[in-house]
């Protein structure tokens, strides 16, 4: 996960998909440095210790409060020269659909603790330091709160849109199909379309070029094979849920 997250992208000489084997240190300089995670040689047994607990049930804490205390842990550990927190956050989400039993991810406060990173970088060191628990946990609750909120805004708009869409295209053939899928992956190929429809690259080509005629799909310029993406969609999921 870590080798992938980094692959092209910020910290790609960091040794993507290894553990870093050097003392990491987190904010601060010299002599000040705010937070020290465990040295090297001592990661394998924080994170089998963190492995043994993800695997064990735990009866005595709410799957969703274990999760947030899980991420704390994962990020005090901080066993990446780079990309802890992109590699933290996702396990996170992950964690929260697993143990919540969510039939997908919907919960990702990755835009929360973006948006408060100052207060997120806090509440951490705090539990570090103070053993400040409660801080935390009211710090991720008051996220859970705001995302799912967040998350329920972006649901009913692009339902919105699908249906607009549906109404707009129930006279076309294939096309509402294709459009219906770009709800799940907002790109398309031409071949794509072409295989999965049985038709000739000239029929699949002609039904892109409707869609881009309707303003519903974008061509990605440069794109080999050629590739559409559908705006709209992608701005409601990227945005705040007001849009469309």
């Amino acid at each position: 996960m870590h080798r992938i997250l980094l692959a092209g992208v910020r910290g790609t000489d960091a040794c993507p998909g290894e553990f870093r084997n050097k003392q990491a240190f987190v904010g601060g300089a010299g002599n000040r440095r705010r937070f020290i995670p465990p040295p090297p040689d001592e990661l394998e047994a924080t994170l089998r210790a963190l492995d043994q607990y993800l695997q064990a049930p735990d009866s005595s804490l709410h799957p969703l409060i274990r999760a947030f205390v899980v991420h704390y842990q994962f990020e005090a550990i901080h066993p990446f020269a780079d990309g802890n927190g992109r590699v933290g956050r996702l396990l996170f989400s992950l964690a929260i659909h697993h143990w919540l039993k969510l039939d997908l991810p919907w919960l990702y406060l990755s835009e929360y603790f973006h948006a408060t990173r100052s207060d997120y970088i806090a509440h951490l060191y705090r539990v570090s330091t103070q053993g400040d628990w409660p801080g935390w946990l009211e710090y991720c609750l008051r996220g859970t709160i705001k995302q799912a909120a967040a998350s329920l805004q972006r649901l009913k708009a692009l339902n919105k849109l699908r249906i607009k869409y549906r109404r707009d295209l129930k006279r076309e053939k294939r096309l509402p199909d294709i459009v219906e899928r770009l709800f799940a992956a907002p790109l398309v190929r031409t071949v794509e379309v072409q295989k999965a429809y049985n038709v000739t690259y000239e029929t699949a080509r002609a039904d892109m070029v409707k869609q881009q005629e309707r303003g519903i799909l974008s061509e990605v310029e440069g794109s080999r094979p050629k590739a559409f993406i559908a705006p709209a969609i992608c701005e409601i999921a990227d945005g705040d849920g007001s849009s469309g």
